[in-house]
């Protein structure tokens, strides 16, 4: 059973006010969730609604945020860019076991997530071979 998410409205038992947030719950009940808007929960208090999204709610909250806040992509040169390295690096860098998997392939190559790319990028890794010295 995939997990299961929901809106809930909250009033919280100290302050009274309202807070919005989305949760997600797996098969056993466990989850976590996010607090859109309204007071940091003080852990007491009553559920006012409970809304559980489904795949259409999904779908039209995905339009809306897309719209909103367009994913970045990246493709290889743009990992090039990203990273201060040569295409040819970058290309080494994606075939890293660590690099993150493309999101599509188009007929220019591989793209990736932005984001996901500068995540890779923040974390250390082992350096590279050393430049040969002139001789």
């Amino acid at each position: 059973m995939p997990d299961r998410l929901t809106i809930e409205i909250h009033r919280d038992g100290l302050s009274g006010k309202l807070q919005l947030g989305i949760h997600q719950t797996d098969e056993n009940g466990a989850g976590h969730g996010y607090r859109l808007a309204g007071p940091e929960f003080s852990g007491s208090g009553e559920t006012m609604l409970t809304r559980t999204l489904d795949e259409r709610d999904a779908e039209e909250i995905r339009r809306y945020l897309d719209t909103a806040f367009p994913e970045k992509l990246a493709g290889l040169a743009e990992v090039a860019g990203l990273a201060g390295v040569s295409r040819t690096r970058a290309s080494q860098l994606a075939a890293h076991p660590d690099f993150p998997a493309p999101v599509d392939r188009l007929a220019m190559g591989p793209v990736w997530r932005e984001a996901d790319v500068t995540k890779f990028l923040a974390t250390e890794r082992k350096p590279g071979r050393r430049a040969k010295e002139a001789t």
